[in-house]
Order: C-alpha cells, then structure tokens, then sequence
C-alpha cells in the first residue's frame, strides 16, 4: 500500500478516499457487493461517488468482496457505515437503514454474500469492534453485469445523501452511528 498525495490509499482490494483531517477519522464508509453482478454492487458504486468528496472527518474505502481486506480499517475506528445490497423483502430499491444488531440478532435480513462484515468481526478483539450503521438497499437484479438495474441507478444519488446525513455527525465525540432505538429489524426505509 502506498499513499497517492495526502487523501487517497490504493490498496490491493480497492480504494480508500478520505478528507483532509489532522486528526484519526471519526468512522468509515464501506462499499460492499459484487460489482460484477449489477445490483449486488450499490455499496461500490456508491463509495465510488463519495470517494470524489468524502464527508469531513471520514474514510471511504471500496471493499466489494474482499472484506477481510478491510479488517484493520474495521478496528482502528470507532463507527462504520456499510452500504450494501440487502434483502429485506421490500420492494426493488427500497432503502434500510439499521443498525448491526439488528441483522445480527434477529438475522431476517440476509446478505448477499458468502462472507458478511459481521462474520469478519470475530477476527478483532471485541473491545475493538467499532458501532456500525448499515445502509442497505433491495436489489432488482443480480445477475452478471456491471451496471446497476434502473430502479437503483435511479436510487443511487438518495444512498450517497443517506450516507452522508448519517456520517454528519460523526465529527462530535463518539456516540453511536444513529438512534438504534429507532430501528427494529431494519424498519426505517428511506423510499
């Protein structure tokens, strides 16, 4: 890994934006999915419009699939924001947002993939593990190819706000990503 002026990280797996801050960042913005199977990728295409302008204070960073890429990301903040597709049983493009323990308790509302980023905290100590938000979204289409459905393309631009409300207030002393006592079972959608 090397760094590419002061605000942007290539890394082997991806990407990682951040804004210009003098102090350790207040959370992360992760892109999760497969971008090779349309709609499973809304979390890269996501982190991809907000790497041209990360909000103040945060990192994002392009995970896709690779998420044990990420686990020394995942530890060293104290909040995350993953956006990835999420099957909730709602209408195609369909915005939740809940907090981790809402999929990781009740578990009604699966991810797309093999791997979650709640398996790959077993590999951080738990004193470690940040509070993390999730913004998912339903998919239409998952299929091969790199273009998202239409109902998301249409979407998109609402996910990157949705996100950077959520991260607005990341800069103030820690406190959790959102009002988890606003979400059970993930029923804040945001469409």
């Amino acid at each position: 890994m090397s760094f590419v002026g002061s605000s942007l990280l290539q890394a082997v797996s991806g990407s990682l934006a951040t804004a210009d801050t003098a102090t350790s960042p207040a959370g992360l913005i992760v892109g999760l999915g497969n971008s090779l199977l349309r709609d499973d990728g809304i979390g890269v295409h996501a982190v991809r419009r907000l790497a041209a302008n990360p909000p103040a204070g945060t990192l994002v960073l392009e995970v896709g699939t690779d998420i044990f890429s990420a686990v020394s990301w995942l530890e060293s903040v104290p909040r995350v924001l993953a956006i990835d597709a999420l099957d909730g049983g709602g209408p195609p493009g369909t915005i939740y947002r809940c907090h981790s323990s809402d999929i990781w308790n009740e578990q009604p509302i699966t991810s797309l993939h093999e791997l979650s980023l709640l398996s790959v905290l077993e590999f951080i100590p738990r004193s470690r593990w940040p509070d993390i938000a999730v913004l998912g979204v339903q998919p239409e289409l998952i299929e091969f190819g790199l273009e998202l459905s239409p109902i998301l393309q249409g979407v998109l631009p609402t996910v990157v706000e949705a996100a950077r409300a959520i991260t607005a207030g990341w800069a103030s002393p820690r406190r959790p990503a959102f009002n988890q006592h606003q979400s059970q079972l993930c029923p804040e959608t945001m469409r």
